[in-house]
């Protein structure tokens, strides 16, 4: 019996945000048409990793999240490629020439600036000669731009993401993601001066998110979901930075947040934490009254956008994406 063909699609998809997302619906479009499978293919770690680690780009999601929302937009089968020295010095022409007898592709479907092989000397028109060799056909969706809250248009890059996150503009992008940015680690306990001053806060274990992009430091709007409590969102005010107003002469990285209405014991469980909303910048209080004072304001705000928003997917539906066909 003949091999199933199969459309590809090739990329790191870090973030899988909606550059990623408009890729997979024409390749899930192709694959339905015919009843084919549709196989994405990823990198973990990335190959910059390897290649040149001091370089190596911080991450947007973990690699199970990225599997999960490849399958979820409709691919067959995710195959994670560990990028080895050795598959990183395989030519263009070998690379594909392996990927044609494993997986039969009847298409590939990639961005304009899909690079593959060897010092990435691979391109979308050398991959089109190749179709002509192995009998598949290429396809290049236009590329997918978005719109910013300050009305700049930009074409959709997980690095433009993660500079985005990295500015603490976590509303743009979450509006570039199509979902608000998240980080994924343990509770753990911290010196519970929050508890002291009323305001109860979860803390991130810091080697979980080491590896992950961070916002710029401040306190943010956001939402609380873990594992184990599948039904429930917990609205969260989310501070990320030094703690100014109190000693840390080791200049600690701390990321907290106080989850609205609950008091339940979350430690050493799994939190998914995202982040909706800049609120503001992380200040040094001259006195700890000064510091309450600001988290009930902070507070405040949070819920507020929190039900303004409640009817709508957060910090997205307000601004408009765009294909440019040109």
């Amino acid at each position: 019996m003949p091999p199933q063909p199969s459309i590809m699609t090739i990329g790191n998809f870090d973030g899988f945000h909606r550059g990623h997302q408009h890729i997979l619906a024409l390749a899930k479009s192709l694959a339905d048409k015919h009843d084919d499978k549709l196989i994405a293919i990823t990198f973990d770690p990335h190959p910059i990793a390897i290649l040149n680690p001091g370089k190596t780009p911080t991450r947007l999601t973990t690699i199970e999240r990225r599997i999960e929302l490849l399958k979820a937009a409709g691919a067959t089968e995710v195959v994670v490629l560990k990028p080895t020295r050795q598959l990183l010095a395989e030519s263009p022409e070998q690379f594909v020439q392996q990927i044609v007898d494993q997986y039969h592709p009847i298409a590939f479907v990639e961005g304009a600036d899909f690079r593959f092989g060897h010092e990435r000397a691979g391109d979308i028109n050398l991959l089109r000669q190749l179709a002509e060799q192995y009998n598949f056909t290429v396809h290049t969706p236009d590329t997918l731009n978005i719109t910013l809250t300050n009305n700049h248009i930009a074409p959709v890059r997980s690095s433009l993401i993660r500079w985005l996150i990295g500015q603490g503009r976590v509303a743009d992008a979450a509006v570039s993601l199509g979902h608000p940015y998240t980080l994924t680690a343990s509770v753990v306990r911290g010196a519970q001066m929050g508890r002291k001053i009323g305001f109860p806060t979860i803390n991130l274990c810091n080697g979980h998110t080491a590896a992950f992009q961070l916002p710029l430091h401040g306190v943010y709007a956001g939402t609380a979901t873990f594992p184990h409590l599948p039904d429930q969102i917990f609205t969260a005010a989310i501070s990320v930075g030094l703690k100014p107003t109190f000693e840390n002469k080791q200049k600690q990285l701390f990321i907290e947040a106080y989850l609205l209405d609950t008091d339940l014991d979350l430690y050493d469980k799994t939190v998914h934490l995202s982040f909706t909303a800049w609120i503001r910048d992380q200040l040094a209080f001259s006195s700890v009254d000064d510091l309450i004072a600001q988290m009930h304001r902070d507070v405040a705000q949070v819920r507020c956008f929190a039900l303004k928003n409640r009817h709508e997917p957060l910090a997205v539906t307000a601004l408009q994406s765009q294909s440019d066909s040109r």
